[in-house]
Parts: C-alpha cells; sequence; structure tokens
C-alpha cells in the first residue's frame, strides 16, 4: 500500500482554472462591444438611417420653379405685332401637404432609428447566448481533460496492483476502458467547442477560426432578478418594437393627411413679363386643379394601415408581457436548480469520490467502486453547467424580453 500513487482525483477534479491559455480572456462586454462595431447588419440598419435623414431633408424642400417662354403669333407677318414673354411660375403645396410630408420623413427617419436598436437588441442577445454556450463547452474541455488526467492516473494505480496480486485483471480492463471513454470525451469537447468558438467569432465580425479564450461569468442569483411586476412595466415603456409600433402609427396618420392634401397638387402661380405688340407688359396666373374626379384609393389606404398598425400594437404588447412573463420563470427555475446542485448534488458525489477513494487506498474498496463514484461525479457535473448555460440564456432572453440589461 506504501507504494501506491498519491491521492488519485482531488487534485485532478478540483477547479482551479487552467493556466495553459496563451491570451487574455474576453470579457462579455467585450464581445457585446466588438459585435456592436463589426455587425454587417448594424452598419446596413446606419446606412439606411442616413437614407432616412436625407429624405427629411428633402420633404422640407419647396418644388423647384419653373422657367416659362412664350412666343405668340408665329411666324408674323410683322414681328412687332407678336408678343414675347418670359417668366417664372412656382408650384405650390397646399393644404398642409409640406408639413404633413415633414411629418412623415421625420417618422421614418425615427422608425429606422428604432429598428437598429432592434436590431442591436436582437445581436446583444445572440451574443450573450453564445457566449453561454461557449462558456458551457469551454468549462466542459476543462473538466474533461482533469477527468482524463484522473482516469490515467488510476489506471497506473490499478496497474501496480495487479502486479501486486491486490486486484484482478478484469479490473484493470475497467480502468482502461474508462481512460479511453475519457479520451473519447475531451475529443468531443474540443469539437463542440471549436463549433461554440466560430459560432462567437462570426457574431463579432471575426473569422470563424480565429483563437478567443472568454472569462467565467458570476454565478446565478435569483435574489439579483428585479420583481416580475417592474419588468413587465418597464418592457413595455421601453421596447424598441413598441415604441417602433407607437411611430407606425402616427406614421400612418401623417401619410394620410399628406394624401389628402394631394387633390391640390398641380397648384402654381406664375409672372411673366415681356412685350406685346411691341409695347411692354406683364402677365401673372394662377392655376389651381380642380377635385372633380377626387382619387380616394391612397386615403382609404393610409387609413386602413393606420388601422393596421394600431392592431399590430397591441398584439405586440401581448407579446412581449408573454415573453417576459415566460423568460423570467424560465430563470426562475434555472437558478433553483443551480442553488440545488451548488449545495447538495455537486457536494454530495464529491463526497462519494473521497469516500471511495480512501476505500480504495485502504485496501477496504475496488478500483471499479471509484471508477463508478468518478462517473456519478462527471455526470452531476455536466448537468449543473447544463443548468448554469439554461439560467443564462434565460437571463439573455428575459433581457432580450425587457429590452435592457440585468444585473447578473
Amino acid at each position: 500500500m506504501k507504494n501506491l500513487p498519491a491521492p488519485l482525483l482531488i487534485v485532478a477534479l478540483s477547479l482551479t482554472p487552467m493556466t495553459a491559455w496563451a491570451q487574455a480572456p474576453l470579457t462579455l462586454q467585450g464581445a457585446l462591444s466588438q459585435a456592436i462595431a463589426q455587425n454587417p447588419e448594424l452598419k446596413a440598419a446606419e446606412s439606411r438611417i442616413q437614407a432616412a435623414r436625407a429624405r427629411e431633408t428633402q420633404a422640407s424642400a419647396w418644388p423647384n420653379p419653373n422657367l416659362t417662354l412664350s412666343l405668340g403669333e408665329a411666324p408674323f407677318a410683322n414681328p412687332i405685332n407678336g408678343s414675347l414673354m418670359a417668366g417664372i411660375s412656382q408650384p405650390l403645396m397646399l393644404g398642409a401637404q409640406r408639413s404633413a410630408q415633414i411629418e412623415a420623413a421625420e417618422l421614418d427617419r425615427a422608425l429606422a432609428e428604432l429598428e437598429r436598436d432592434a436590431l442591436r437588441l436582437d445581436l446583444a442577445s445572440q451574443v450573450k447566448q453564445a457566449y453561454a454556450r461557449m462558456l458551457f463547452g469551454q468549462e466542459s474541455l476543462r473538466h474533461a481533460t482533469l477527468e482524463a488526467a484522473a482516469a490515467e492516473t488510476l489506471l497506473k494505480a490499478m496497474q501496480t496492483r495487479l502486479k501486486a496480486g491486490e486486484v484482478a485483471r478484469v479490473d484493470v480492463l475497467r480502468a482502461e476502458v474508462e481512460r479511453d471513454k475519457t479520451r473519447r470525451a475531451v475529443s468531443s469537447a474540443e469539437g463542440r467547442l471549436r463549433q461554440e468558438k466560430g459560432r462567437l467569432n462570426v457574431l463579432m465580425g471575426r473569422t470563424a477560426q480565429e483563437a478567443i479564450v472568454i472569462q467565467p461569468l458570476p454565478l446565478p442569483n435569483a435574489g439579483n432578478l428585479p420583481p416580475l411586476p417592474s419588468l413587465l412595466t418597464q418592457s413595455l415603456e421601453s421596447r424598441a418594437e413598441l415604441q417602433r409600433a407607437e411611430l407606425a402609427i402616427r406614421r400612418e396618420a401623417a401619410q394620410r393627411r399628406v394624401a389628402q392634401s394631394t387633390m391640390w397638387t398641380g397648384t402654381e402661380v406664375s409672372v411673366a413679363a415681356g412685350t406685346v405688340e411691341g409695347q411692354p407688359g406683364f402677365a401673372t396666373s394662377l392655376t389651381v386643379p380642380i377635385p372633380f374626379y377626387r382619387q380616394q384609393g391612397e386615403v382609404k389606404e393610409a387609413e386602413a394601415n393606420r388601422q393596421r398598425a394600431e392592431a399590430e400594437r397591441e398584439a405586440l404588447r401581448h407579446r412581449i408581457t408573454l415573453e417576459v412573463e415566460e423568460a423570467y420563470q424560465e430563470a426562475l427555475d434555472a437558478a433553483k436548480q443551480v442553488e440545488l446542485f451548488q449545495k447538495s448534488y455537486l457536494p454530495q458525489s464529491e463526497r462519494l469520490v473521497d469516500n471511495a477513494q480512501r476505500r480504495f487506498q485502504a485496501g477496504e474498496g475496488s478500483g471499479l467502486e471509484v471508477i463508478e463514484a468518478i462517473n456519478a461525479q462527471r455526470e452531476t457535473r455536466t448537468e449543473y453547467q447544463q443548468a448554469l448555460l439554461e439560467y443564462r440564456q434565460a437571463v439573455a432572453s428575459l433581457e432580450r424580453a425587457t429590452g435592457q440589461d440585468l444585473p447578473r
């Protein structure tokens, strides 16, 4: 017994962070900043805002004036008896057409800005979800690597006991199988981590293969979550999509006024000066369209669009409320599971391994007992990491549903 290796698993399976990383870990805030700065969809949204601002400037401009030239009695028998007039005409915008156009253009720009804000929320949620999944993969690989080292140590101990005639050959074979299983687990964890790295890199506008290591996140604390009623109130007040729905109603009302004022499109005033029969003269005119064939299609379309926007706003309010309630409950449930693992399941699995290890070292227990304890601890840790992932994803969904960051 005195020739046996040092304790097999206590150190190997500890949660001490790995020190082999060669680069500074990326924080969640750093990942969000890079994604917002590099995401092509957000860049496209900024371009749409610039285009809307250009339309806003154009909406306030008056129509360009027209230069008019007129020549009467041509060909002339006597040019002196003819008339030559030159002037300018100015189209007018009546019936509050200009103010309605300006308001509609301003609302278009505001809608474009809210669309960008909604894209930011979507992107932030995607980054947070990808960050949580990569952290899960990173921790899974770390534990798989430590467990593989522990399985190798156990196998060597079993081989030493086999030589001493203290264990059967089948026990060593079982330890070899366990060692091979942990190696496969390491390979599988490496593959999953590569996938999650690629997803997070792409969201940050980088190549999928670029090296990346992330920092751990704080452990869940359900007590940090604000009360559900306050979250519901804040989400209905600050959610970008709901603000966009409100602006869409106002925009359709402005479009209706624009459509109503188009019946006077074509109104213009003109002033001209020249010669008439050799004498200087001038002329003025006012052109006003007669709305005899009043086209109400555009007005009715704008009114129908306004009613549709109001209905969509109410549907959106119900959907946001449901999203917040569901995400909040998921976060609470996941936080409770994490707490159970931290207070009960993890300590129990560690005690089980410690007990099996002590019995093995004292010659009272078999290597198979240690292997079974290790497997139970592995499953418990995997379930714990899964619970952490579910909590972090639920919080990310809740932040997207409320449109705001929450304490972690």
